[in-house]
C-alpha cells in the first residue's frame, strides 16, 4: 500500500506474483483539504474520514480480497516514513504486529494536528496529513486482516534510481517484473470471464507468429510483451457487450491501471484489441498521450500507428487459429518459407472454421508484413 498526497495505490501479491493493483482517490492531502470545508468540530473529522474511506474500500474488498488471506501489509509513502521514524522508532526495526501499529494509529487519530506537530516535532503541513494517513492504514489493516505491517522506508526516488540502474545494467534484479504485468492482465481476463483455454492458446500462437516474423517486423521484447497483454485481454469486453466487444474491451483496458506499463503502452494495447475485430483505419487510431513524454515505442504518431497495425495483424491471425475455441491447432508449427508464413498442423479434426477465419485475416497480415500466411493441415492425418 502506497499512500500518496493525491491518491493511494493498493497492490495485491500472491506467492511473489502481482495479482492486481488499483489507484484510489484517497490521498492524504486530498482528504485533509476536503475536511477543511466540512465546518465541523475537528474532533468529528476522523469519524467522517473513516466513513469516506470505508465506502471507497468496500468495492476493492469485494472484488479483489474475497479469495485471499493477507499476511503482511507492506506500507510505503512519505507519511509512513514519518510515522515510523517519529512515532514508532522506540520499537526498533520496520516490522510491527497489526496490534502494535493499530494502537499507534488510534493515538494519532485522537490528537489534533497542533498536538501532533508539537509531540513529534513535525512541520505543520506533515502534521495535518498524519491523521488521514493513520485512518487509511488502520482501515486497510482491518479490511485485510493482515497480521503484520512492514515499512521498508522506500521512496519514489529509490524507484527512479533502481530503474536507472537496471536500464544501464548497473544492477540485476532477480524478480520477474514482466511476470507481474502478465499476471495482472490474466487476473483482469479472469475477472471479466474470458475463456481461459482460448486466451492461453491465442497468447501462445501470437508469440510463435511474432518470433517467426522478427525479420519482417523488427520489433523487440517490449513490443512482444504488449502483444501478449493484448492477446490475454482481447475478449474482456464481451463481459459488457457481446455485440460491441471490441469497443468495450478498449474502454476496460483504458480505464484499468496495469502496473508496469506506461499510459501510452496501455493505449497501444487497447487499440490492438479494438482493431482485432474492427477494420483497421490508420487515421482513426486514438492516441491521447503526449508523445514527447515517452521514449522507446516511437517518437511520432505515424510510427505508433504502424506498430499497432503490426501487432494487430499478428493478434488477428492468432485469434483466427482458435476460432472454434477448441484449441485444434495447439500442435501447430510456424515458419517462413519461400516468402510465405506457413502454419502446419496435424489436427485430425475438421478445421473448416479456423481455415475460413484465417483466410479472412490473411489479407491484412500480408498488407502489413508483405508475406502471405498459409494454413496447412497435413494430408492423411
Amino acid at each position: 500500500m502506497d499512500v500518496g498526497f493525491g491518491s493511494t495505490q493498493i497492490s495485491l501479491f500472491d506467492e511473489e506474483v502481482l495479482v492486481s493493483t488499483q489507484n484510489l482517490l484517497l490521498g492524504v492531502l486530498r482528504l485533509s483539504e476536503m475536511s477543511v470545508h466540512w465546518r465541523v468540530d475537528y474532533r468529528k473529522i476522523p469519524a467522517i474520514i473513516d466513513e469516506l474511506v470505508e465506502n471507497e474500500l468496500y468495492t476493492f474488498r469485494k472484488i479483489f480480497l474475497k479469495e485471499h488471506q493477507i499476511e503482511t501489509l507492506i506500507a510505503t509513502g512519505e507519511t509512513m516514513n514519518y510515522m515510523i521514524s517519529r512515532g514508532m522508532h522506540e520499537k526498533g526495526g520496520a516490522r510491527f504486529t497489526a496490534k502494535e501499529f493499530g494502537v499507534f494509529c488510534e493515538k494519532l487519530i485522537g490528537m489534533s494536528s497542533e498536538e501532533i506537530q508539537e509531540r513529534y516535532e513535525l512541520p505543520q503541513d506533515y502534521a495535518e496529513v498524519l491523521i488521514p494517513s493513520a485512518i487509511l492504514y488502520r482501515k486497510v489493516l482491518d479490511m485485510t486482516g493482515a497480521s503484520y505491517i512492514w515499512a521498508p522506508g522506500t521512496t519514489l526516488c529509490d524507484g527512479i534510481a533502481a530503474e536507472y540502474a537496471q536500464e544501464n545494467r548497473l544492477v540485476r534484479f532477480h524478480h520477474d517484473f514482466e511476470a507481474d504485468i502478465l499476471s495482472t492482465a490474466r487476473q483482469m481476463a479472469k475477472r471479466y470471464r474470458c475463456h481461459g483455454a482460448h486466451v492461453r492458446e491465442v497468447e501462445r500462437s501470437a508469440e510463435m507468429i511474432f518470433d517467426a516474423t522478427k525479420k519482417y517486423h523488427g520489433l523487440g521484447a517490449r513490443e512482444r510483451l504488449l502483444l501478449k497483454i493484448a492477446a490475454t485481454l482481447h475478449d474482456c469486453g464481451k463481459f459488457v457487450s457481446i455485440t460491441r466487444g471490441s469497443e468495450s474491451s478498449y474502454q476496460i483496458i483504458m480505464d484499468t491501471e496495469i502496473i508496469g506499463i506506461s499510459h501510452l503502452e496501455r493505449e497501444v494495447v487497447a487499440n490492438i484489441v479494438r482493431y482485432n475485430i474492427q477494420e483497421y483505419a490508420y487515421d482513426e487510431v486514438i492516441l491521447e498521450s503526449d508523445l514527447s513524454q515517452y521514449a522507446g515505442l516511437g517518437t511520432s504518431r505515424r510510427e505508433l500507428t504502424i506498430l499497432i497495425a503490426k501487432l494487430t495483424a499478428i493478434l488477428r491471425l492468432a485469434n483466427s487459429m482458435d476460432r472454434s475455441h477448441r484449441q485444434k491447432l495447439s500442435d501447430s508449427r510456424i515458419a517462413v518459407r519461400n516468402g510465405s508464413l506457413v502454419i502446419t498442423t496435424d489436427c485430425p479434426e475438421s478445421i473448416v472454421l479456423e481455415q475460413y477465419s484465417f483466410d479472412q485475416k490473411a489479407d491484412f497480415f500480408e498488407e502489413v508484413f508483405g508475406i502471405r500466411p498459409v494454413l496447412r493441415q497435413k494430408r492423411g492425418v
